[in-house]
Parts: structure tokens; sequence; C-alpha cells
């Protein structure tokens, strides 16, 4: 059994890597996840991404004495560090709400659901370390790790009878710990090509911009007030860039023109 669970987890990790991918070539989704200051619309949307994320993991869990091991804690955790607070408690309202629709009555749908909100509490307080740069793979990793612990104490505590809740957590713990922790480090940098990408873009322009800078330098240090040295200066900045057409202009006229 646990050969099997460790098998359906890579197999459930691949997927959401898969996932991943896709979504960071959606420009709708990278918008949302280089805007640091979403509007309620872009959390909800967040929410909603991760939620079903967090729905695609138990579907594809296995079964095993009465739970379902899975990658939820992936999707609820990556919710929150990626969009936020509110992103992250939509999400985990979401996944957890259907971890217990999808099982009323089971041995663990209350405590699973519960373990759900707790790991979106977790993803979302550890948002503003994530976004600032100030958490790398190991913390993702002992966070992911931290919160797949705190699911197995919360089903000792809710589920029962207690001797079977025992039996599961020492059966699953393992391989759900180190299984998701090293499935969200992947998957959170999966997600982090779209600001790699875009920081790329940027350090893009920025050279581009002192290039133009050092080139035109030499013809703006006598002023505006040579024709030549302006229209060379537009000339440099049509060459440098796609464009139609490049103007240079002081407050009342038009000193150059190209394109």
């Amino acid at each position: 059994m646990p050969n099997t669970m460790f098998f359906s987890l890579l197999l459930n990790i691949g997927l959401l890597v898969l996932i991943a991918t896709l979504l960071t070539h959606v420009p709708f989704v990278r918008r949302l996840l280089l805007n640091s200051n979403n509007p309620v619309s872009g959390q909800i949307a967040l929410a909603l991404i991760f939620g079903a994320i967090s729905i695609v993991s138990t579907y594809t869990g296995v079964r095993a004495q009465g739970a379902i091991v899975n990658t939820r804690v992936i999707g609820v955790l990556a919710a929150g560090l990626l969009g936020g607070p509110y992103a992250g408690m939509g999400a985990a309202v979401i996944g957890g709400m259907h971890r217990y629709l999808f099982d009323i009555g089971g041995f663990t749908a209350v405590s699973c659901a519960v373990s759900t909100f707790v790991e979106g509490l977790i993803g979302s307080a550890f948002s503003k370390r994530f976004k600032q740069g100030r958490l790398d793979g190991t913390g993702i990793f002992l966070i992911t790790a931290a919160a797949e612990v705190a699911q197995m104490a919360i089903i000792l505590l809710i589920s029962r009878p207690f001797q079977a809740a025992l039996d599961l957590v020492r059966l699953i713990a393992f391989p759900m710990i180190t299984m998701n922790a090293l499935g969200m480090v992947v998957f959170i940098r999966t997600f982090n090509r779209v600001f790699i990408e875009e920081d790329s873009v940027f350090a893009g322009k920025m050279r581009l911009a002192l290039r133009i800078a050092d080139q035109s330098l030499p013809h703006l240090r006598k002023g505006l007030y040579s024709t030549a040295d302006m229209e060379s200066t537009a000339q440099i900045i049509y060459q440098s860039i796609s464009c139609a057409a490049v103007m240079i202009t002081d407050t009342r006229k038009i000193l150059a023109f190209c394109g």
C-alpha cells in the first residue's frame, strides 16, 4: 500500500505541474499573478482557479482506510502564497467544502475539510514573506510539511474511533508529508517562471533604454538647438525600437521627425 500511495501522489503531482505549466501560458492568469494588488474580482478568480486545482486533487486521490490520499494541500497553499490571504482562504473554502461533500459522513470527511481550511490559513500567513522573496525552496518544503503534519494532528483530534484514526495516520503520514512537500516546491517553481520571465523582459527593456541613452548622449550634450543632432537622436530611437515614427519636440515646435 505505501508504494501505491507514493506512486499515486507522484502521478498527481505530475498532473498538477502540467496544469500549472498550462496556466502560466494563459495571459489572464499571468496578469493576476503579476499584479500584487489584485481587485476583489482578481482575488475571486485566483480562489476559483486554485480551488478547482484542489478539487482535482481530491478526485485523483487514492482511497486508504476510509481516507483519500491526495495532493489537495498543494493547490490551497499555493493560492495563499501566490494570490494572498483572500485567494488562499477562498481556495481553502472551495477545496474544504468539496472534500466534505465528496464523502459526507465519511470517516475523515470533517477532519480533512477542517485541515484544508487550516492549510489555507498557513499559506495566507506566509504570503507576504513569499512575495518579498524571503521564502526559498527549503522554506516552502518545510511549510508544506508543517501543513501536512497539522492535517495528521487534526485527523487524530476529530476522526473517531481514535484507533482507526491512529492506524490511518501511521499509514499515510510519511508518504503525504514527503511527497506533497516535494511536489509543492516543484509546483511553485513552475509558477515562478512567470516572475522570472517578467524580470527578464524588464531587464531587456532597461538594457535597451541604456543603449539608446548611450548612443544619443553625444548628440544631446549641446542641448536641443542643433537640428542635425536632433535628427540623429530621432534616428537612433527609431532604429532601436518597433514604432511607426519618432518625434522630438520642445514646448513650441517639432525639432526632429523620423518614420
